[in-house]
């Protein structure tokens, strides 16, 4: 459950400059250690965000998403790659 936290964290900190409420969720997330709470905090926010109606806000939060993702993938692409260097050097 900590990788979840942290990946909250991570998308709440991406968040932060386009939505007051980040603050506030990342506040409450960074404090908590309990695994429900963690998956409920989840969902809320994922409610909140379903629930702006501002069309600019959502365009910056699926940006600021977007680039978090191709971050993650990125770091994916890297990790795979060290492993078939190491899986190279065995075989």
């Amino acid at each position: 459950m900590e990788e979840k936290k942290t990946f909250l964290i991570q998308i709440l900190e991406a968040l932060l400059p386009y939505w007051d409420l980040a603050k506030g969720f990342l506040f409450l997330v960074q404090q908590e250690t309990n695994d429900l709470f963690i998956d409920k905090m989840y969902h809320t926010i994922k409610q909140e965000i379903k629930q702006i109606t501002s069309k600019n806000l959502k365009k910056q939060i699926n940006t600021a998403l977007k680039k978090l993702k191709e971050k993650e993938q990125q770091e994916e692409r890297n990790n795979e790659d060290y492993l078939e260097d190491l899986l190279d050097n065995i075989e």
